[in-house]
């Protein structure tokens, strides 16, 4: 499922790197929460692990998919599991079904990590990826 992400704070956003991903923040869908903690800086897993309990948003790594500037969007792929109940599925599953325009999540960039700056892969030679079927959507993003 594509997913678009957007409002005034994606402006901010730089495109680092074909592989760019970050961090997505969800609140407890079933608490009913309005509120997702917006990471506030690099110390955001302590804020995390100190937070604890239910309060504590859950977290996943997504990869973007699609930079969209003229609308201070862009687009990640989320897999849909068919079964969403919260032992089956991830919080990104229940999180895509169950959003609207307007539900708010916390992304902390990440930049991009798979290539390293000043290392090219040699001409001829070919990269292969092997993922599980939920990193499919990652894949095209790596290149050829």
């Amino acid at each position: 499922m594509t997913v678009r992400l957007g409002g005034e704070d994606v402006q901010h956003l730089q495109r680092s790197g074909f592989d760019q991903a970050g961090r997505l923040f969800f609140a407890d869908l079933d608490d009913d929460a309005t509120e997702v903690l917006p990471p506030s800086s690099e110390r955001w897993i302590l804020q995390l692990t100190l937070q604890g309990g239910k309060q504590c948003p859950q977290m996943r790594t997504y990869s973007i998919r699609r930079f969209r500037p003229e609308a201070s969007a862009f687009d990640i792929e989320i897999s849909l599991h068919a079964d969403d109940s919260p032992g089956a599925a991830g919080p990104g599953t229940r999180w895509a079904r169950a959003a609207q325009p307007g539900t708010r999540v916390a992304f902390l960039d990440e930049g991009h990590s798979y290539l390293v700056p000043g290392v090219q892969v040699p001409c001829g030679r070919r990269r292969g990826h092997v993922r599980e079927p939920t990193r499919c959507p990652r894949c095209p993003r790596l290149g050829p």
